[in-house]
């Protein structure tokens, strides 16, 4: 461990998160923050993928085949190669496998073999329960 905290770049962390010196020392210390933090570089080749599986009556128009694409850190949604339209109601569903696939990668495992890999979106459909749609995606990950 004490090899593997020699190694990380502590600077790049520290401007990357906005540490102070008191917050860093602490990350140096932290087996969780160390495990994430040792495949970076891993992490920064994946992009999250949310592919439309199925749709019916999207109000944001999300057809099957559709995606959205994350790249590393979670917090960037490439629109460029992705979907029109950002429903926040099927984005907010996203967030669980973010982490697994970084937890899944930490641990040196496929991220692609999730026991759980379809989510469906945040509306609950038209059936008389005042929703409009519902759309079903496959999460995965895929190098960039």
């Amino acid at each position: 461990m004490k090899r593997l905290r020699q190694d990380i770049n502590w600077s790049w962390i520290q401007k990357i998160f906005d540490y102070d010196d008191n917050q860093l020392e602490a990350v140096k210390k932290s087996p969780q923050h160390l495990k994430w933090i040792k495949v970076f570089s891993k992490l920064a080749k994946i992009q999250m993928v949310a592919e439309v599986v199925e749709s019916k009556n999207c109000m944001a128009q999300l057809q099957k085949g559709d995606k959205y694409y994350f790249k590393w850190g979670g917090y960037v949604l490439d629109k460029d190669k992705g979907a029109e339209n950002v429903c926040l109601w099927a984005v907010c569903q996203l967030l669980p496998f973010y982490f697994m696939i970084n937890d899944r990668i930490s641990e040196g495992l496929n991220p692609n073999n999730m026991i759980v890999n379809h989510v469906r979106c945040y509306d609950v459909g038209f059936r008389g329960h005042c929703g409009y749609g519902e759309v079903l995606m496959k999460v995965y990950a895929q190098s960039e």
